[in-house]
């Protein structure tokens, strides 16, 4: 799965010049493998061959790793916020629980949620209250 995935993202890296391997990018979307699934829908995506969203929220749904899922959430974000700009849009309801416990998909989360760019809790962190 390692060899797939590193060279799913020398494809993405490659862009319009990798897309002869876009047949086999295909493939890789239903690789039991979650990153190496989210790999090729960013791959496909970069290149404007698929529409990424599906793959992505089942991926998302299925990794109970907070590492792996905040992998996915980055790749979510790259082609959400840059070019062609994909209308993804993920919320916590959109992760498995546990990995919905980790810091960093929490704060990717919050990013997500932010209406105006700017999360309200850029960390991701549960406020506490304060004893007085």
């Amino acid at each position: 799965p390692i060899e797939r995935y590193w060279a799913l993202i020398a494809c993405s890296c490659f862009g319009e010049e990798a897309s002869s391997f876009e047949a086999s990018a295909r493939s890789l979307l239903e690789d039991k493998n979650l990153l190496v699934r989210t790999r090729a829908a960013e791959f496909l995506a970069l290149i404007g061959k698929a529409e990424p969203t599906e793959t992505l929220m089942q991926c998302l749904k299925q990794s109970e790793s907070g590492i792996q899922t905040n992998l996915i959430l980055n790749t979510a974000v790259l082609l959400r916020d840059g070019k062609p700009g994909y209308d993804i849009n993920i919320t916590t309801e959109d992760v498995h629980p546990e990995a919905a416990k980790f810091q960093d998909v929490r704060r990717r989360l919050a990013y997500f949620a932010a209406k105006d760019g700017i999360p309200q809790n850029p960390r991701g962190v549960q406020s506490k209250k304060r004893k007085k």
